[in-house]
C-alpha cells in the first residue's frame, strides 16, 4: 500500500508542475484534494462490496477523490446506467459486463482534479483550459492503474475520448486500436453530455442528440456501437 501513495503522490506533483506549466491560474485545493484516511485501506472483500454497490461517493473516495459538486456524479451515474444497458444490447454478459458498468461510472474520474472555475465556464475555453481539460484521461488513467482493483479499467479511461478517424485524445488511437468498452463509453458519455445542461449551453432534445451520434458515426463514433444504442437502448426507453 506504501508503494501505492508514492506513485500517486509522484503523479500530483508532476501533474501540479504541468498545470502550472499550462495555466496562469492560481494552485487551488479543489485540484488535488486530500485524500481521506480510509484511501484505498480496505480488504478485497470491502472493495468488492463498494464495487458491487456503485455507490459513487464511496467508489471515489476509495480512492482517494474526493466528489467537489453533484455534476460529476449525476453524469458518472448516468452513463454508467446506459452503460449497462448498451453492453446487455451488445451481447455483453458476466464480469465483462460488470466492468464495463463500473468503468462507465469511473471514466470520468480525472474531471475531479480539473479546476471548478474552467468546468463551470459559461463561455468557451481559450486554449490553456482546454489543455487542462484534456488531462483529464491520463489523470483517470494514473489513478486507476495504480489500484490493483481497478487496474484493468484504467486503459478504458484513458482513452474514452479517442475518436475512431484518429483525431481524438490522449494518444490519437484510430478505429479498432481503441479499447471496446471504450468505444462505448464514447458514445454513451457523447449523449450523456448533449442531453444534460451545461453552463455554456442548454440541454440538446434526445433527437437533436441522436442526428449528431448519427452525424459522426465513422468520424468520431463507432457506427455499429451507435446503431445499436439507438436502436436498442434509446428508442425503448
Amino acid at each position: 500500500m506504501i508503494r501505492r501513495y508514492k506513485y500517486l503522490r509522484v503523479y500530483s506533483e508532476l501533474s501540479y508542475n504541468s498545470y502550472c506549466q499550462l495555466s496562469d491560474y492560481p494552485f487551488i485545493n479543489t485540484l488535488y484534494p486530500s485524500r481521506p484516511k480510509n484511501f484505498n485501506r480496505s480488504s478485497t472483500k470491502n472493495s468488492r462490496l463498494i464495487k458491487f454497490n456503485y455507490d459513487i461517493r464511496s467508489l471515489y473516495s476509495g480512492l482517494g477523490v474526493i466528489l467537489q459538486d453533484s455534476y460529476l456524479e449525476n453524469h458518472s451515474n448516468h452513463v454508467s446506467d446506459y452503460c449497462l444497458k448498451l453492453g446487455k444490447a451488445l451481447g455483453l454478459r458476466g464480469k465483462v459486463l460488470q466492468d464495463l458498468e463500473l468503468a462507465g461510472m469511473l471514466h470520468d474520474i480525472g474531471k475531479a482534479y480539473i479546476p471548478k472555475d474552467i468546468i463551470n465556464k459559461t463561455g468557451k475555453l481559450n486554449d490553456q483550459e482546454w489543455k487542462i481539460v484534456r488531462t483529464h484521461p491520463r489523470i483517470g488513467y494514473n489513478i486507476l492503474s495504480t489500484v490493483e482493483e481497478y487496474s484493468n479499467l484504467a486503459e478504458y479511461a484513458l482513452y474514452h475520448h479517442e475518436r475512431i478517424d484518429g483525431k481524438g485524445y490522449p494518444e490519437g488511437l484510430k478505429g479498432e486500436q481503441i479499447p471496446f468498452p471504450s468505444r462505448i463509453i464514447a458514445v454513451v458519455d457523447a449523449y450523456e453530455a448533449m442531453t444534460e445542461d451545461r453552463p455554456y449551453r442548454k440541454a440538446l432534445s434526445q433527437a437533436e442528440a441522436i442526428a449528431e451520434l448519427r452525424k459522426y458515426s465513422n468520424q468520431q463514433f463507432d457506427k455499429d456501437i451507435v446503431d445499436v444504442f439507438i436502436e436498442k437502448v434509446l428508442k425503448t426507453l
